[in-house]
């Protein structure tokens, strides 16, 4: 945390971009891995078909699966909800998820080696949007995800500050506490970086088991700096239509 106060006033018309300045790199760097592992891992392959390309195929069917509907604990969101996903093509690599959830985040931060501190309570919903990839030919697969989760939260923030008053005859030590609230309903934004097991089949049980990465601002996010995450996801997938 840092040691000086930040402003997250209302009226505030200048938010900076979410995170630390290596986010954009990051998400250049994936977004590209996610394109590449699309085109060449999710082509479909041409020319004359062979006993061994029909075994093949036989192996990588749990690739053409179908729509995902699942309750998540954490992951892409700061709490617990339900998301969809699916991906863009039937059989493809690069996907999407797509949720709501309710989110509540509490921390404390010392702001003046103990003389002065700030509490912040935020309660709300999120929207968490990925962009993902699934990699493997059975169902048992690798997943990678890039994304942005939308808050729109009502945040409480208390901040106390203890002042030392000077001595004199009657008074060896003195302090004055003062206190300050305000309460502030807005939207906020924060990015996601995942990587994870995922139990994908054509249909039935769904799986997703790992862990996310969420890089935020204060002052356009409820959390500072970078949090690590479980990611928890059971539901059911349902054939393509």
């Amino acid at each position: 945390m840092c040691s000086k106060s930040i402003s997250c006033n209302a009226g505030e018309r200048r938010f900076p971009a979410f995170g630390c300045w290596w986010l954009k790199n990051v998400t250049s760097v994936m977004l590209m891995f996610l394109i590449s592992a699309e085109v060449a891992l999710g082509q479909p392959g041409k020319g004359v078909k062979t006993g061994a390309d029909t075994i093949a195929q036989t192996e990588i069917d749990h690739s053409e699966h179908g729509y995902n509907l699942y309750g998540q604990l954490f992951g892409t969101a700061i709490g617990a909800g339900v998301g969809f996903d699916s991906r863009f093509r039937s059989g493809g690599v690069l996907g999407y998820s797509v949720g709501l959830a309710y989110t509540s985040i509490s921390w404390s931060d010392d702001l003046s080696y103990g003389r002065s501190y700030r509490d912040v309570d935020s309660k709300g919903v999120c929207v968490p949007f990925e962009v993902n990839a699934i990699l493997g030919k059975r169902a048992s697969k690798l997943e990678f995800g890039l994304g942005i989760t939308a808050y729109l939260i009502n945040r409480d923030e208390t901040t106390v500050n203890t002042v030392e008053l000077p001595s004199d005859r009657h008074i060896l030590f003195g302090y004055l506490q003062t206190s300050t609230h305000r309460s502030v309903f807005r939207p906020n934004i924060v990015g996601t970086i995942s990587v994870g097991y995922r139990l994908q089949r054509k249909s039935g049980f769904f799986m997703k088991l790992g862990l996310a990465l969420h890089v935020g601002d204060l002052r356009c996010s409820p959390i500072d700096g970078v949090v690590l995450l479980p990611n928890l996801c059971l539901g059911y997938t349902i054939p393509h239509f």
